[in-house]
């Protein structure tokens, strides 16, 4: 447990009999309300703390993101990992217009990466997220862990989730 967590441990029911005057502390109207405020014990203030302080304490690093990965998803065996990009495969076109030959980058398939009016297109990974074979089935945990990733990374980078 954190060092200052008992800072946010509010009895509310304590403090209502505490903001009572001392001449008005009778126990019908103590038991009273403690009954009205036992109610807000149920504020989920500490685990809303404690999510934000893990999210403050994790970017978008490598390490960072295979840990939030892993805690999620894998906690025990920790066998998400978090790989390289894939680089593009570039292929050489000739270009009428301008007379001259440009590298064009392909696909996985095959397919030409030109966008429109002869701008080409990045269309590689800058990371790749690796699976095991379990979480990989589950689309309901891939999904989840897209969203994941997607809140951790920087906005320019693309991934990848692959079978390990």
């Amino acid at each position: 447990m954190p060092r200052y967590d008992n800072i946010y441990r509010i009895s509310f029911a304590r403090l209502a009999v505490l903001l009572l005057p001392t001449i008005l502390r009778m126990p019908a109207l103590v038991a009273l309300l403690r009954v009205i405020f036992s109610q807000f014990e149920l504020i989920p203030f500490l685990n809303f703390r404690r999510t934000i302080n893990y999210r403050l304490a994790h970017n978008s690093q490598v390490c960072y993101l295979r840990s939030v990965l892993n805690d999620r998803f894998d906690a025990e065996l920790r066998r998400i990992v978090i790989g390289e990009g894939e680089g593009n495969i570039f292929t050489v076109v000739y270009w009428r217009e301008r007379e001259q030959l440009v590298a064009v980058p392909m696909r996985e398939n095959g397919a030409l990466n030109v966008g429109w009016r002869g701008t080409v297109t990045g269309g590689s990974y800058d990371f790749s997220v690796l699976v095991p074979l379990d979480i990989w089935e589950d689309l309901d945990k891939i999904l989840q862990m897209t969203a994941i990733i997607r809140e951790y990374k920087l906005a320019s980078k693309q991934f990848i989730i692959k079978l390990l």
